[in-house]
């Protein structure tokens, strides 16, 4: 049976229902789709059916695609009567991010109880699948429609019967509307430019007892006397409350409070200039609950206090004081709810104006929080409670200090030196200092300590010491803390600012230190390695700095892996994140897989890497600036799971510097089946204690703690090198509060069957040759000659359980690196005429399996490299290579690769002469691979295969890698690829430099060249300097439209330019 229905759905009018052997009639539809229903039953089948279409045009005015602001939707011949029979379709579809508001201003259609006759129908997306909104007919208008994403359908229906004038309807992007509890709301199209003439009311309601607080995100509207664009806050309801305030131009506003339930805001523009409008959070706050404070000094409590406060509250305290001061803020009682992680009731308290800022604590319980100084003249509290249990709350004084007389110092210049109190004299007992260093945006601090004399040695720094962070404030990520004689590394921050504490006890007093800081080093990012931390975009919480490029590598214990997560992100939205980005890559390099590319507002989710290092680039354009992102890694080192390794290091987090407090570790090295493993420790370093009760290591000889002990370690004195007895280990270590240590390095690697051989011949052999081979056993080798050779493999002996299919004891030889090379053979049998097996290339992977039951005396196999086959190293400026045996057909299972260097100052350019691979839609059988580096772990170029050659392929520095890989069924001519020099390279330089020069220099270069170097420095933390020696390129004109040199600052074409250079220089 074959049926036609007149669009999509089931109940749309069915056009013709078939089962027989006469051709239906040509059917025409009323709109743009048709449902053909095709049904066969288990009984008798036939030839089927063949059906064409054609598409031919609708009526004018009949449906469209609408995506301008605005709009006007008419039905057919409007304001006259709509002809009949006719279906029109019409799609609103705005920016992402926006909501469409419809609005009918005329309906008279041909009325039903049901709207079966003449209709109009509205849908909530881009399809007639999405969610229906109404059904509209008769002369009743429809009321005012808002849908829920960019997208709204529209069908217009008429049957073959009344007609009447239809219908009008205008619509718009929808903005404004009724919002209460916590939330956010945005000017149209933010934040990209928002539309002319728009005008949006927005009315927040909270519940009885409640006030409104907002805070602006962002704020970038026409400015100027605010008479053409603006944003308007009233307190209360309606355009005729109280105002607050009215802004414009870019400054972000203060936050705004009402004093009742409602707040009324109207964000209204002009026919001119559209800026990027703004971004708001509101909330809500108990009535009378929080104030804005700006004496020198005064007290804040709780609400209630001393009486227990009350459930759902949301209190927020502005502290603001003279530029040029600090705020002390010192806890007098202290009692709220308890929780391990403060998650039901708390205070939080804050750095800055708004909870954006930098989080100096969250407190909860009986337990007085310590006294706190601000960074700056501004600090914030907030105070949340849960819907439960409720205490006395808390009672809290501050007072404003001046920076410049308490101890330590805030310093801006963009050098300088700072000393412990009475330098060179001994420091005063009982002092605590704190010194801040904040130079300009886009620029890192480099501190020395010249001079350094403290009392206590190291690690156990408690007495007298200096405290390092990374950043502006008491709780940004530590870099370290020092004491005694020996002078602290030379630092780098990963911004434009340093925090220093100085601390001393009652007791004994030294010297005390010299430091210098030189803060005109551009840049951020740098490189981490203890186990746990934070990084920040520069100039974090405020927005960071345009066109600014900054890379982090993390780097952690070995053996384990890194866990990155986000507790705060803001970056420039754009689709692809091609504007402002943070990209994650799992390795140490942007060569290595990339995890996320992260833009726009969602907190993403936490990150992990599969070892332990990740590397993040940061880069922004010269555009949208917002508030960046704060990010804190930790190494993740619990049911850690090592296997398919021959050999690897375990180390304690901050190996070898002192491991934290409270850890708790275990790895599991998992061997092949029936090898064992070995392992030594290289390093041991534990508290020491009686039975190793505190801070100790467990060894098990299997892969879980239920295996057994082979037993528990601590103070200096290492584990003996053992090996286990079956295939895995298990290492737990753990810590308890109080003495660190540097912990241990343990190395490890498989014992037994497999490994990695090479040279020019060898032998190997089943496990016990030639006594039967053991049972369960799984061996794997590597087989590796020089790079140009192939390898043929000779079995001399074999004797292993036979199988129709090699499912229970086989020898697999593989044609190249690892098991996913083709498969050369796979053998299990007995005889003992020798066997061989050749392949193409310079690599083989020979893979022994056992089973439990039947055994044989297993093999005896040799190789012998052998000149020739395919692939190798090429070292050429140009040259040719080609699949083996080319021009004639290709052999079966082959795995060949070259690898092809030119000079360290080009990259490479590939052009396939000819091509003829076996094809497929994915390049499965047989194909050739190219590789952006010197082998198949760097970036994936191009996958080829068929006949239909590639455009050319030009490599981003001076190596490339081919692979050529068949299968065991069609054979083709193959390829014949020429490769050249390109001008242009990527180049890692260390502090040797290099040189870099136009084509064919000295001689003049040739015409019509377009050259790119990338030059990246070999550590992240470090600058690249260009000096021309020789500079000659054609006479231009004032802006160097012919022949010039660009220099931009960073690694891709939309980096900022540094100038544009030609002539003469």
């Amino acid at each position: 049976m074959l049926q036609i229905r007149d669009g999509l759905l089931l109940e749309d009018p069915v056009l013709g229902k078939y089962c027989n052997t006469a051709s239906p009639p040509p059917l025409q539809t009323t709109g743009p789709t048709a449902w053909i229903h095709f049904h066969s039953d288990f009984t008798v089948s036939d030839r089927g059916f063949h059906i064409t279409y054609t598409t031919s045009p609708s009526d004018p005015g009949c449906g469209g695609t609408f995506t301008d602001s605005e709009g006007i939707l008419i039905s057919p011949n409007w304001p006259n009567d709509y002809a009949h029979n006719r279906q029109c379709f019409y799609l609103i579809t705005l920016p992402p991010g926006e909501q469409v508001a419809l609005n009918f201003t005329n309906m008279d259609l041909e009325n039903h109880s049901d709207c079966s006759f003449d209709y109009v129908e509205v849908r909530d997306g881009r399809m007639e699948t999405d969610l229906l909104i109404g059904k509209y007919c008769g002369s009743t208008l429809p009321a005012p429609i808002r849908s829920s994403s960019n997208s709204l359908w529209i069908r217009f229906k008429s049957d073959s019967s009344v007609s009447r004038a239809g219908f009008r309807a205008a619509y718009s992007i929808a903005c404004g509307g009724i919002l209460s509890g916590t939330g956010v709301f945005r000017s149209p199209y933010h934040p990209n430019p928002y539309p002319y003439n728009k005008v949006c009311e927005w009315v927040i309601n909270q519940q009885e007892g409640y006030v409104v607080t907002l805070n602006f995100l962002s704020f970038d509207v026409e400015g100027g006397s605010c008479s053409f664009d603006f944003v308007e806050v009233r307190d209360g309801p309606s355009p005729s409350s109280t105002l607050l305030g009215k802004f414009c131009g870019d400054q972000i506003p203060p936050r705004l409070q009402s004093t009742q339930e409602s707040m009324y805001i109207q964000f209204s523009t002009d026919s001119s200039v559209n800026n990027h409008g703004f971004e708001a959070a509101y909330d809500s706050a108990i009535e009378g609950c929080g104030d804005t404070l700006t004496s020198p000094s005064g007290t804040i409590t709780s609400p209630g206090h001393p009486t227990n406060y009350p459930h759902g509250a949301n209190c927020t305290w502005y502290i603001s004081v003279l530029p040029g001061n600090l705020i002390r803020l010192v806890f007098d009682s202290f009692n709220l709810e308890y929780h391990a992680n403060c998650n039901y009731d708390y205070l939080e308290v804050y750095d800055g104006t708004g909870t954006t800022g930098n989080k100096t604590g969250r407190y909860c319980g009986r337990s007085v929080p310590p006294s706190i100084t601000s960074a700056d003249n501004q600090m914030t509290l907030l105070f949340v409670t849960d819907s439960s249990l409720s205490g006395e709350g808390f009672s809290a004084s501050y007072v404003s200090i001046n920076a410049s007389t308490d101890c330590g110092e805030s310093f801006s210049s963009p050098t300088g030196t700072f000393t412990s109190p009475s330098y060179p004299n001994n420091y005063p007992n009982s002092r605590d200092c704190t010194y801040k260093i904040i130079v300009q945006l886009n620029m890192q601090i480099m501190l020395n300590f010249t001079s350094f004399e403290l009392e206590g040695t190291p690690p156990f720094c408690s007495f007298d010491f200096v405290e390092i962070r990374d950043g502006g404030y008491e709780t940004s990520p530590l870099i370290g803390k020092f004491c005694g004689s020996q002078r602290p590394p030379v630092v780098v921050s990963h911004s434009n600012r340093l925090w220093i504490r100085f601390h001393s006890d009652p007791s004994i007093t030294s010297h005390g230190f010299i430091a210098h800081w030189d803060g005109t080093q551009t840049g951020c990012g740098g490189t981490l390695t203890t186990a746990s931390g934070g990084l920040s975009s520069p100039n974090y919480p405020l927005p960071y700095h345009p066109n600014a490029e900054c890379y982090w590598n993390i780097k952690t214990s070995q053996g384990s892996q890194v866990q990155l997560s986000f507790s705060s992100f803001h970056l420039e939205s754009s689709s692809s994140c091609s504007y402002d980005y943070l990209a994650v890559h799992d390795g140490n390099s942007s060569s290595a897989p990339e995890l996320a590319r992260l833009c726009g507002t969602e907190l993403p989710r936490p990150i992990n890497s599969s070892s332990n290092q990740l590397y993040i680039k940061l880069r922004t354009d010269s555009s949208v600036n917002t508030g960046g992102f704060i990010a804190f890694y930790n190494t993740k080192c619990h049911n850690i799971i090592i296997s398919h390794q021959h050999q690897g290091v375990i180390e304690s987090l901050n190996f070898p510097n002192n491991y934290p407090d409270n850890s708790l570790c275990s790895w599991t090295v998992q061997a092949s089946s029936g090898n064992t493993i070995n392992y030594t420790f290289t390093a041991f370093q534990l508290e020491d204690t009686y039975n190793c009760h505190f801070d100790y290591i467990k060894l098990y000889n299997g892969p879980n703690e239920q295996a057994p002990l082979i037993g528990a370690f601590c103070g200096t004195t290492p584990p003996p090198a053992n090996s286990t007895t079956g295939s895995a280990l298990t290492l737990v270590f753990r810590t308890d509060s109080s003495i660190p240590m540097p912990g241990f390095q343990m190395a490890w690697y498989q014992n037994g069957c497999g490994g990695d051989v090479g040279g020019p011949s060898g032998s190997i052999t089943s496990p016990g040759y030639p006594n039967k081979y053991p049972d369960n056993r799984e061996c794997i080798w590597y087989i590796t000659t020089t790079p140009g050779s192939s390898i043929t493999l000779t079995i001399h002996e074999f004797d292993v359980e036979f199988h129709d299919d090699c499912n229970y004891d086989v020898l697999e030889v593989y044609g190249g690196p690892d098991l996913h090379a083709p498969r050369l053979a796979r053998l299990c049998s007995t005889t003992s005429n020798p066997m061989q097996v050749s392949s193409t290339g310079n690599q083989i992977t020979v893979r022994f399996k056992s089973d439990a039951y039947v055994s044989g005396r297993g093999f005896n196999a040799s190789w012998i490299e052998l000149q020739g086959g395919c692939g190798g190293p090429v070292t050429a400026p140009s040259g040719e290579i080609h699949s083996p045996l080319y021009p004639a057909s290709y052999p079966n299972n082959v795995d060949c690769s070259w690898t092809i260097r030119v000079d360290t100052s080009h990259r490479v350019l590939l052009n396939f002469t000819d091509l003829d691979i076996e094809n497929h839609s994915n390049c499965s059988f047989d194909y050739v691979t190219i590789h952006d580096g010197p082998n198949i772990f760097f970036p994936l170029l191009a996958r080829v295969c068929g006949s239909s050659p590639p455009p050319s392929i030009t490599s981003t520095q001076n190596t490339i890698y081919i692979r050529f890989r068949s299968d065991s069924s069609q054979n083709h001519r193959g390829f014949s690829i020429r490769f050249s020099e390109a001008c242009g390279a990527t180049i890692i330089t260390d502090d040797n430099g290099g040189s870099i020069s136009s084509p064919r220099y000295p001689a003049k270069y040739p015409p019509n060249q377009n050259c790119s170097w990338i030059i990246k420095a070999q550590e992240p933390f470090n600058h690249v300097t260009l000096s021309f020696t020789d500079f000659e390129l054609e006479k231009i004109n004032s802006n160097c439209s012919h022949d010039a040199v660009e220099i931009l600052d960073g690694d891709n074409y939309q980096a900022p330019s540094i100038g544009g250079y030609g002539e003469y220089r």
